[in-house]
């Protein structure tokens, strides 16, 4: 059996930083919790956008829980002069009714920039963010996280660099 339910979506052309403050409750959640999600901080106030039972996965690796993040965000601060992300475009996908519900797809390139060295690998990506709100505030929590992307660059030019310092 199927069922369908009825859905709005508001789209946003641009970087997440020109997000509009009268954008969709998802778009505006895209704009606040991606700087903190690129952050080269060892520990950066994630938490705050996260549901209790947050996952992260990409391309089809096992879902990870976002305790695990601690282990990413120690090892980029340690390895990376340069991180983040520029959206290109985003959808919000607000679940009717009550919206409580929303579905964030937006198409970014990451750039990654290990210290020590002038590459700036570039890859593009998409990524699908399941939001809920969970009661707390009526604000919205990342409840899923998934991503698509060839990280095959940023690996061999990990390779390349660290296998020489060896």
């Amino acid at each position: 059996m199927t069922s369908s339910v009825k859905s709005t979506v508001y789209i946003h052309q641009g970087g997440s930083e020109s997000i509009s403050n009268d954008a969709s409750a998802g778009l505006q959640f895209l704009k606040r919790s991606l700087v903190t999600l690129d952050s080269l901080d060892p520990d950066p106030p994630v938490w705050q956008f996260l549901s209790k039972r947050a996952q992260f996965a990409i391309n089809s690796d096992p879902s990870i829980p976002a305790e695990d993040l601690a282990k990413m965000f120690s090892m980029r601060h340690e390895k990376l002069e340069k991180f983040g992300h520029e959206v290109t475009r985003a959808w919000d996908i607000i679940e009717q009714p009550g919206g409580k519900r929303h579905t964030v797809i937006f198409d970014s390139v990451s750039t990654t920039q290990f210290k020590g060295d002038s590459v700036e690998i570039k890859v593009a990506e998409l990524n699908v963010w399941e939001l809920e709100d969970e009661g707390e505030n009526d604000e919205l929590k990342l409840v899923t996280a998934k991503c698509w992307m060839n990280p095959s660059a940023v690996h061999e030019r990990a390779r390349q660099l660290f296998s020489q310092s060896s």
